[in-house]
């Protein structure tokens, strides 16, 4: 009798060396009859995966995982390891699924996972299912929220008894202590917006706090904790004690800029250590936590299709938009270099058109690749260039394009290439691409900023909530509705109107920089003024409740 193993995807004979890797005969190892066998198997094959996995080695992390899994079933941590080598392989389905294993298996309640430890790994698993069902087609809004909502309720129960009364004083008109929170005050996507945020902040209103939750320092760590009134790292410290620090330095208004994506401190937030608590940038729908009192948004992004009125943040709008810009580059940029310059239309001198969409793979479903063979279909000379970090590897490159072989793409109408390191470099590339194509259901977000920057419009389908209407958002403060489409179909039709004549192109090419600049999305003052007025009143109305 033979035993069918994950990793050969046959037959293993007992006398053969185990597929686990442990050069012992299967017999003696994962085929033997002692129960503390499969389990030790199961743990090396799981320290092989996470080996793999820190080398950026997805397919052998993979199949590591499902080795641990088929071994000892109930291994939760290894289902949520297998669920981040899937996530980074593009593979949002799988994904999901091992989430939800790992979730399944670890129980249902915190004390159920046996460790607090075990309860916080679960909770990781429950909040990357979350963000993948963002980036999922596969489930409506009502869900969605239905899981954010789950998860809150479960923090609640475990972190209501630590909550403790706020003594900040209750003057309505006082100068307000703001306390950012986040993983990412750094080079990452969400330095663009929180950055001129900061340093535009009126002194004579707001004090400001930035506490970094991230290991990780460079020169945009130096420039914002420049920036700040106050500087606190605090990765090493324990939630009692970030929550001990952020009452200590007397914080009126709370705000997240991480949600539940990696780095985040959620459990901080569920004792609820500052008066006021708010959800901004970094997460794109509500939390669901009852204790996060608000979620910045604007009409147009739709925010109150993911808000909850009985539970989760309320919508505060930012009008007209949520969002303000610093891009890299230029007068104005992060970096204070020049960059590379806004390029001619790629199509006026290659002789055919190039869509293009340099957001990360995982928002790549399968609704869009479809959406996509269309277009290519209605322009039948154009290519279609994707960049996005992991395609650098060949296994992932492979796995991609084998998903739109598979729905009738010609191979040779696609070009894939892998992340730039060098953001110079990475904004050049737009260079070849004549319209940028936004992911649906879960837009870009600082994609759309860059490529318009770069002089690259874009094409967006407008959706239910933030995630999927983050796009409606931006076209439109910029001045440029026509972009937006409002079925797969339109789509289609948009992006084919917006290359029918070359020479408009180019001329919107050539002066969408300008435009941008001279929009509502990079003029900080106003925005930041808007911004403290909705501090403001938020406080306001926190003074008025009785204490």
């Amino acid at each position: 009798m033979k035993a069918a193993s994950p990793v050969s995807g046959g037959a293993v004979g007992r006398n053969a060396r185990c597929p686990c890797g442990s050069g012992r005969k299967y017999k003696y190892c994962c085929g033997g009859n002692a129960a503390a066998r499969p389990a030790a198997s199961a743990t090396a094959s799981y320290e092989r995966g996470n080996e793999h996995l820190g080398r950026g080695e997805l397919d052998q992390a993979i199949e590591q995982f499902r080795h641990a899994v088929f071994l000892q079933p109930a291994f939760y941590q290894a289902h949520s390891n297998l669920g981040i080598a899937l996530e980074a392989r593009g593979l949002a389905t799988e994904a999901l699924d091992s989430y939800w294993a790992a979730v399944r298996h670890s129980g249902r309640r915190p004390e159920a996972a046996g460790t607090f430890v075990n309860y916080v790994i679960s909770l990781g698993s429950r909040q990357r299912e979350l963000f993948q069902m963002l980036r999922s087609d596969a489930h409506s809004p009502q869900q969605i929220r239905d899981r954010h909502l789950m998860l809150a309720r479960q923090l609640h129960a475990h972190h209501h008894c630590s909550r403790q009364a706020h003594t900040n004083s209750r003057d309505p008109q006082r100068r307000l202590r703001v306390g950012y929170l986040s993983p990412d005050f750094r080079t990452h996507s969400v330095a663009y917006f929180i950055t001129p945020i900061v340093a535009a902040h009126d002194r004579t209103q707001v004090e400001v706090f930035c506490y970094h939750n991230c290991p990780l320092v460079d020169g945009i760590t130096s420039h914002i904790a420049h920036l700040a009134d106050r500087w606190l790292p605090c990765t090493k410290m324990s939630d009692d004690a970030l929550t001990a620090r952020i009452r200590a330095d007397g914080i009126d208004i709370l705000v997240d800029l991480a949600g539940h994506t990696i780095g985040n401190r959620v459990l901080a937030f569920a004792v609820k250590p500052a008066p006021v608590q708010i959800s901004y940038l970094g997460y794109p729908h509500v939390t669901g936590l009852a204790v996060m009192d608000y979620l910045l948004t604007d009409h147009l992004a739709g925010a109150g299709n993911s808000c909850n009125a009985q539970r989760g943040e309320q919508a505060l709008p930012l009008e007209p938009s949520m969002l303000v810009y610093q891009p890299a580059f230029g007068a104005r940029g992060l970096f204070g270099a020049l960059g590379p310059a806004v390029a001619p239309a790629p199509a006026l001198h290659n002789g055919y058109l190039t869509f293009g969409c340099f957001n990360d793979v995982s928002k790549i479903s399968d609704r869009l690749i479809d959406t996509w063979r269309n277009l290519l279909a209605a322009v039948p000379t154009a290519r279609l260039l994707l960049k996005s970090g992991g395609l650098e590897d060949a296994a992932q490159r492979d796995a991609l394009l084998m998903r739109f072989v598979q729905r009738g793409v010609d191979p040779r109408r696609l070009r894939l290439e892998g992340r730039i390191d060098e953001l110079a470099n990475h904004l050049a590339h737009y260079a070849e691409v004549d319209v940028a194509l936004d992911t649906f259901p879960y837009n870009g977000v600082t994609t759309s900023f860059e490529a318009m920057w770069m002089g690259v419009p874009f094409i967006t389908l407008a959706g239910e909530g933030l995630a999927s209407r983050m796009g409606v958002s931006i076209a439109t403060n910029v001045g440029h509705a026509e972009w937006i489409a409002a079925s797969a179909q339109d789509y289609v039709d948009r992006g084919v109107m917006l290359v029918r004549d070359l020479l408009a192109l180019e001329r919107l090419r050539q002066g969408l920089r300008q435009e941008l600049e001279s929009s509502v999305l990079m003029d900080t003052a106003r925005f930041t003024r808007t911004l403290e007025s909705a501090y403001r009143a938020v406080w306001r109305r926190w003074c008025a409740q009785k204490s």
